[in-house]
């Protein structure tokens, strides 16, 4: 397959089209100028489950992109690729290909081609989707074109480009460094920092080349300090994704990481001992020191700079606008952003079976007082009172029948500006009684309608009222007071714009449900903004709120989520 590849596109891995890859991402960068928080807006909903197919769809396409052109550009100059495969850190995939056989090349460059080949594919492929991102309107494919860029970027900077893995960015920086083996030099001296100064072990440093010792020193230590924290990261990331099965993973991932080293490192300390070589006081003491140092961290660190919530702009008072009768829009008289006045229509519907009802009531009411009145000419008294009955219970139906038909023309609730992004769609198409199709409002009185976590009520109940709350729109952040706060959690989203299926934050129960509900139950906040903050904010507009609250520790945040799992 390489050598076919090769063979009619060999022009792709060569070093012009290396240069012309890499220009291609500057200029998608360039393009992007001045739209980057439009961009950003795609990742509000970034870790709902929904986004979940298509970034592992893109994460797979990319690795193969990548490994091809290793192999491409490692053949390309005569290399041999004799192996590919796929493999697991903590059941995680990761594909490879052996190109082992571009050590043997005489060129540095060459080398390093073949070492970033992959890295620069994907640095295209984000270009590319910046690109689309860029011309398309639609939002469907400006989320894909964002997943795409994020997961190639992503990738590549974090773990490919990262000289502290074993990956690309290592045998790069080994090749320009001229340390074949920097990886094992490195973890040996951070070896013995870790016996000499953490342990107080006796031990000699280990011989180093005297090319760049000082470079070695501090690559070793890095990579010990990263390689930690990766470990950790991987295994409570897996833990929290996957749930019951990611305790499974990451309980293989302790005994494989944590748990054999330290039974390694403790024969070895007992082997050290009987030799009569280690302080068993001196080892007690600075392990003790280095746990309580460690605890201290653990209780006085948060875990974020502040907690923040969803919320959405709305009017205060907010003028619903909402069709009373159910029939087919057949004029659309104002468009969104248009202001208007109270009592100005706003929408016409169309319900011929309405209509048709309504006309067919008042024949018929119109025969019931005929046939009243020759019952009075001829003294039927019995006659005369069942048909006033009749006619009165037919002039109620006529009058909710013509109600419901002047309804059909859609009015302002109120004075205001119109807030309706789809109204120019509704042409056309079929409304239901009751459907909410925007609302109505001044620009200066505005409010923000704040989703709350039962947790985030436990903390407020402690804070002092009012309550301050730091809005984040936009660039500019100021202090607000909570109007009101609910007293009763509910599973329907203070607004649908909040969920994730709809660009918000916030995970749903079913996406396929007509109303769809919040996987949790979550409290409703009222803040209101003063006239200058109202009329920077358009309505339905997503904004964070930061609550005067402070943060957990890390260690009430780990206690609080072991205690969630074992509740569930």
């Amino acid at each position: 397959m390489v050598k076919s590849l090769v063979r009619y596109f060999g022009w792709a891995f060569g070093a012009v089209a290396f240069a012309m890859y890499g220009l291609l991402f500057i200029v998608a960068v360039g393009v992007m100028t001045g739209r980057w928080e439009e961009f950003l807006f795609y990742y509000e909903n970034l870790f709902s489950a929904e986004r979940a197919p298509a970034i592992l769809c893109a994460w797979c396409g990319l690795k193969l992109i990548h490994e091809l052109f290793h192999a491409g550009v490692c053949r390309r100059y005569g290399g041999e690729v004799s192996e590919a495969g796929l493999a697991f850190i903590l059941f995680m995939p990761l594909a490879y290909v052996n190109v082992t056989s571009s050590w043997r090349f005489s060129s540095r460059w060459k080398r390093l081609h073949v070492t970033l080949a992959g890295i620069v594919a994907e640095a295209s492929v984000a270009a590319a989707a910046l690109l689309i991102w860029n011309i398309s309107e639609i939002a469907t494919i400006r989320q894909i074109a964002s997943d795409v860029f994020l997961t190639a970027t992503v990738s590549s900077l974090l773990f490919n480009l990262n000289p502290l893995l074993r990956f690309d960015g290592y045998f790069a920086l080994a090749d320009l460094t001229g340390v074949d083996n920097l990886y094992a030099l490195g973890k040996r001296y951070s070896c013995y920092i870790g016996s000499r100064y953490i342990l107080g072990l006796d031990v000699f440093p280990p011989v180093l080349p005297t090319a760049r010792p000082g470079w070695i020193k501090m690559y070793g230590i890095a990579a010990a300090i990263y390689r930690t924290l990766t470990v950790a990261g991987l295994v409570i990331g897996a833990a929290a994704m996957f749930e019951g099965a990611g305790v499974l993973i990451a309980a293989g991932g302790l005994f494989a990481f944590v748990i054999l080293p330290l039974a390694q490192l403790v024969m070895r300390l007992y082997r050290v001992w009987q030799a009569g070589q280690l302080s068993v006081t001196r080892l007690a003491f600075r392990l003790l020191s280095i746990a309580g140092f460690l605890t201290v961290l653990l209780i006085s660190l948060p875990v974020t700079i502040s907690r923040t919530v969803p919320a959405i702009v709305q009017y205060d008072p907010p003028g619903i606008l909402r069709a009373q009768s159910a029939g087919f829009v057949d004029r659309i008289l104002v468009q969104n952003g248009e202001f208007v006045v109270a009592e100005q229509p706003i929408l016409v519907l169309r319900n011929s079976d309405l209509v048709l009802a309504r006309d067919r009531k008042r024949t018929e009411l119109a025969q019931t007082e005929q046939a009243m009145l020759k019952a009075r000419w001829l003294g039927d008294s019995a006659e005369t009172k069942q048909l006033e009955s009749t006619a009165r219970a037919l002039a109620e139906q006529l009058t909710e029948l013509e109600r419901d038909v002047n309804q059909l023309t859609i009015v302002a609730p109120q004075p205001g500006r119109v807030s309706a992004r789809r109204i120019s769609d509704l042409c056309g198409t079929y409304l239901k009684a009751g459907t909410e199709i925007g609302v109505i409002g001044v620009e200066d009185q505005k409010r923000l309608k704040v989703s709350l976590s039962q947790r985030d009520i436990a903390g407020l109940e402690d804070v002092e009222h009012p309550i301050r709350v730091r809005v984040i729109g936009g660039s500019e952040t100021w202090d607000a007071s909570v109007q009101r706060i609910e007293t009763r959690a509910s599973t329907t989203p203070a607004d649908p714009a909040l969920l994730a299926i709809n660009g918000g934050t916030l995970p749903s129960l079913s996406a396929a449900a007509e109303t769809p509900e919040l996987a949790a139950p979550r409290v409703n906040a009222l803040v209101r903004l003063d006239p200058a903050h109202a009329r920077q904010l358009p309505c339905g507009k997503r904004v964070s709120v930061a609550l005067g609250i402070a943060p957990p520790s890390l260690a009430e945040a780990a206690i609080d989520g072991l205690r969630e799992y074992l509740a569930w």
